[in-house]
């Protein structure tokens, strides 16, 4: 092959939000001719939009994903479990574009026809149930159900948390009119309450009223920088060995009350902007990175969380956690 398809990409976007979907680094081999076409789709069930132009810092596509569909292809389609403790059992999804019922569905009919049992689908408060007469088990090599159902539990009935996300299939074709290129790339889709972000622009807007100006080419929001805001808060705790009683992890839906940690991700997220804005030592950037990472310090130490510590899901029989002096009390 002399013809490489290569895009750049946010592998997490949340729906409605703008992302570019960026191939100007797909190239042609040496002694071959030049990239003559290119394409993006940036989802499985949509149409391919052409991105050719003779600059290659103009092969890019501004998109949004208008909902958190399930785009369904050869990465992302095994499906694995097992029956009463039996040997596994392995099976395909069919290609396509499916809803959160529809996916349901899909997964019943294919362990179905598969296993030596009926399974059925449902989906109830975007939470996806597989049922069975006798108990099953989802495997952690069975990629279609590792990101919605618990691979732990073997049981006639698994319920998946909210299901956060859509994956969507972006395929980009590059050709010189002798050879192609086609590659697919899969990111995540969230919804609004899938992403659980920690602030909005307007709690960074309150700080600096002209901060959107500030957004980087191919995007409409930072929501992107509240991802890693998010991401980096609950490593910290992990890093600070702060755990469930279960010895788990917290996740970003064990904050329970995201008013708790929003001054605290605020600040951390107008520090990411400033020193990627920042080009010098002590320029103005560099000075208000230091002046908001002050702030973030000082916001952290002030965080009292209501954290989820048994998994119930309820705020009344959490335990408080003070950062400040590193305790875990009841409220």
């Amino acid at each position: 092959m002399s013809i490489f398809s290569i895009l750049d990409f946010e592998p997490e976007i949340q729906v409605n939000d703008k992302t570019r979907l960026n191939a100007g680094k797909s190239f042609a081999s040496k002694a071959v001719a030049e990239i003559q076409s290119l394409t993006i789709k940036p989802e499985l069930s949509g149409s391919a939009v052409d991105i050719y132009a003779a600059n290659p810092s103009e092969w890019y596509l501004d998109w949004s994903y208008a909902g958190t569909s399930i785009d369904v292809g050869t990465e992302n389609d095994d499906l694995v479990f097992s029956q009463s403790g039996g040997a596994d059992i392995s099976t395909n999804l069919s290609a396509g574009t499916y809803t959160l019922s529809q996916y349901a569905t899909e997964l019943a009919s294919k362990m179905t026809a598969a296993g030596t049992q009926t399974y059925t689908g449902s989906v109830s408060g975007g939470k996806i149930t597989v049922s069975a007469s006798a108990a099953f088990q989802f495997k952690a090599s069975s990629v279609a159900a590792q990101s919605f159902l618990d691979l732990a539990v073997i049981s006639a009935s698994h319920t998946s948390g909210l299901v956060e996300y859509g994956n969507k299939i972006v395929t980009v074709v590059a050709s010189n009119g002798v050879d192609t290129d086609t590659k697919t790339f899969y990111l995540k889709a969230y919804s609004e309450a899938g992403d659980y972000l920690f602030c909005s622009d307007g709690d960074l807007i309150a700080h600096e009223p002209d901060i959107m100006s500030w957004v980087q080419n191919g995007r409409s929001s930072f929501k992107n920088v509240y991802r890693r805001a998010q991401k980096l808060i609950i490593a910290w705790l992990d890093e600070k060995g702060y755990c469930n009683v279960y010895g788990d992890k917290y996740t970003k839906r064990d904050i329970l009350d995201v008013e708790e940690v929003r001054q605290w991700a605020t600040f951390m997220s107008l520090r990411l902007i400033f020193q990627g804005l920042s080009n010098a030592i002590d320029d103005v950037f560099d000075r208000k990175s230091k002046l908001y990472e002050a702030s973030e310090i000082a916001a952290r130490g002030r965080v009292i969380l209501r954290l989820d510590t048994n998994k119930d899901g309820q705020i009344e029989d959490t335990e408080g956690l003070s950062i400040y002096s590193g305790s875990l009390f009841r409220r």
